[in-house]
């Protein structure tokens, strides 16, 4: 048999043998006890899983294919597809009685996290269903991430270890930015103790802030938000009539000194569980567990899952079963107190009304269910660039941008202002205010002629786990290889390069890649990216980012390397040319060409310039415009 997958390799002396036994190989296996199992049976068929797999037998010079290649491009759609509509498992009319808990569905409060581990479920078990199609009669040696999924189809199946492994999911640990002397890293640690530490300094904090006469103002309720970003903003808020609570259950609203001089010299007040739990409210969060945990035992036994968890008309809820059940009752259990302190927040503290960046966060969901109940308006405010297409409204709804719940919604400027209406977002509901995060970038813009631009500044942006495309070989090898030729272009140029990493948790690292080509390439995983960007001769970036608009704003060109295709369409940013979109192939040319002819570049920066000024309404009042309007609120 010979099978051209979506890799478009050819794999006809794979499939051409007769082996009745195939090895499915991922990165939680040993390469060397798979050599062992070579050994006994040379004629074996081996499959890869992950793209790390793939790496590790291409190394140890192993023969073998890739699970990708069982795949057609129509598979990967309809994968990701698939994966909204399996997220929203919640909505299911036979089950969300039982899921719902103060007028709150439990199960939408971690959509995001389940969607995350969900994609890749999907994407391997298709990929095992189109190879069982094709190998029925095959013995399986196969470890255990994969075992429940090959269990489901044959019991024609052995795993290549015992070692039991407990499920990590995306927010099981917390990575917290660090700062020893000059050098920025991350600190990783399990939530349950980031959960105490961050207990332990909040009460210290409190202690050194003081008591903050809040008596005659409107109360602003901060939800996640970041006091470093919106330091101009919060020190605008002292000449108003509003104090501003921070209510961060996830991040930390103080980190290190900077936040710490934002928080004091603002007056802004930290919310904690020290000004809420007592004895009386940890008794009852107990006891409604328990009432809750009997539920979540006739939720997971409920037939609603066998069907409704299915693709392709392969249901995959027995190999799916455990996986979910943990990490349900790891949210739920949260969820409880999560709801009782929030709902006792709300008790103690007269909140005018409530800002959010997200309607999909864990804690945001909560604080805007309660907030609603009590008739406080809730205001959410754009937080990035996003893909502005039809294409893309699906996973943008995953995203939680969109105001569905919310009173307001506040937007940059009229672009985001069309694409809301233009998706069905009342008019009513719509402020375009500006973005308050930028206004001290237009600040530093009249003094940008300081700074000697002495490098080239890219900022990655890999491929993830939300996307079936982001998982398959060909586009990691993409990615791994446009960050190598681009060092490599960088270098030939005579120029140094900076590499910003991006701050998501699980970014793929390239720092090692990097290293290896030039140790003296410089790569960051946190820092001060303002300064970063006004220092770079050419911003360059994988895709879209939020961080083009920054560049922009500060003069820079800009130029964006292709390496994703979700099929989303083009954005606004893209399709008015503010800059250079490119493939690696091309990439050269465009930057020998920026860096040469000055008059190439300054036409770019214009066209940038041009995108920003259509883009971001209120340049560097947007913070003054967004007090007056919650003033008025």
């Amino acid at each position: 048999m010979i099978m051209i997958g979506i890799n478009g390799k050819n794999d006809s002396k794979i499939y051409q043998t007769t082996s009745n036994i195939i090895v499915l190989f991922d990165s939680t296996l040993d390469v060397q006890k798979l050599k062992d199992v070579i050994k006994k049976n040379p004629k074996l068929i081996i499959i890869s899983f992950d793209y790390e797999s793939h790496k590790t037998l291409l190394k140890s010079k192993i023969n073998h294919t890739v699970s990708d290649n069982y795949l057609q491009e129509s598979d990967l759609e309809t994968i990701q597809n698939h994966s909204y509509k399996i997220s929203e498992w919640f909505n299911g009319s036979e089950i969300t009685n039982f899921l719902e808990y103060n007028g709150i569905n439990l199960g939408k409060l971690y959509q995001v996290e389940f969607h995350y581990l969900l994609v890749p479920f999907l994407k391997k078990f298709v990929e095992f269903a189109r190879i069982f199609n094709t190998h029925s009669s095959a013995k399986f040696l196969v470890p255990i991430a994969l075992y429940d999924i090959v269990y489901s189809f044959t019991s024609n199946v052995t795993k290549l270890h015992d070692n039991k492994s407990s499920n990590e999911f995306l927010y099981d640990s917390i990575k917290i930015p660090m700062k020893i002397g000059n050098t920025p890293f991350q600190l990783s640690i399990p939530r349950q103790y980031y959960l105490k530490f961050k207990h332990i300094t909040e009460k210290i904090i409190q202690l050194l802030l003081g008591s903050k006469n809040m008596s005659g103002k409107k109360s602003i309720l901060l939800v996640e938000f970041d006091p470093i970003r919106y330091k101009k903003f919060l020190r605008l808020g002292l000449k108003t009539s509003l104090n501003f609570f921070f209510f961060n259950r996830r991040r930390p609203s103080i980190w290190n000194y900077e936040s710490f001089q934002v928080i004091k010299s603002s007056r802004c007040q930290i919310i904690t569980p020290h000004d809420i739990v007592n004895n009386e409210l940890l008794n009852t969060i107990k006891k409604n567990i328990a009432q809750v945990d009997v539920r979540i035992e006739s939720i997971i036994n409920h037939n609603f899952f066998e069907s409704f968890f299915s693709i392709y008309g392969y249901s995959f809820w027995k190999p799916i079963k455990q996986i979910f059940t943990d990490l349900t009752k790891k949210r739920i259990y949260d969820a409880i107190y999560e709801i009782e302190l929030t709902k006792h927040m709300f008790e103690k503290n007269k909140i005018s009304s409530v800002m959010v960046w997200s309607e999909i966060g864990f804690n945001e969901q909560i604080v805007i269910n309660l907030a609603k109940k009590s008739n406080i308006p809730v205001v959410l405010i754009q937080h990035g660039l996003y893909y502005d297409t039809v294409k893309a409204y699906e996973f943008n709804k995953l995203a939680g941008i969109f105001p569905f719940y919310s009173d307001k919604f506040v937007v940059w400027g009229k672009t985001l202002e069309k694409y809301a209406l233009d998706i069905g977002i009342p008019s009513e509901k719509i402020v375009t205010i500006g973005s308050t995060s930028f206004d001290e970038l237009f600040d530093m813009r009249t003094n940008n002629s300081n700074f000697k631009e002495d490098f080239i500044l890219l900022v990655t942006s890999s491929p993830t786990n939300n996307f079936a495309s982001d998982l398959t070989v060909k586009t990691r090898e993409r990615y791994e290889n446009t960050v190598k030729k681009l060092c490599e272009v960088v270098l030939k140029l005579n120029k140094n390069l900076v590499i910003k990493l991006h701050p998501f948790s699980e970014e793929l690292d390239v720092s090692k890649l990097v290293k290896e080509i030039n140790p003296k390439i410089t790569v960051l995983k946190t820092g001060d990216f303002s300064s970063l960007v006004r220092s770079c001769e050419v911003f360059i970036t994988i895709d879209i980012s939020t961080t083009i608009l920054e560049a922009q704003i500060l003069r820079k060109p800009v130029i964006s390397i292709s390496v994703k295709n979700y099929q989303f369409g083009k954005p606004e940013v893209f399709s008015s040319n503010s800059c250079i979109v490119t493939d690696i192939d091309n990439f050269e040319s465009n930057l020998k060409h920026m860096i040469e002819d000055s008059n190439f570049k300054e036409k770019i920066i214009e066209n940038g310039n041009r995108f920003v000024d259509n883009y971001l309404s209120n340049q560097g009042t947007a913070c003054e415009k967004l007090l007056l309007f919650l003033e008025n609120l």
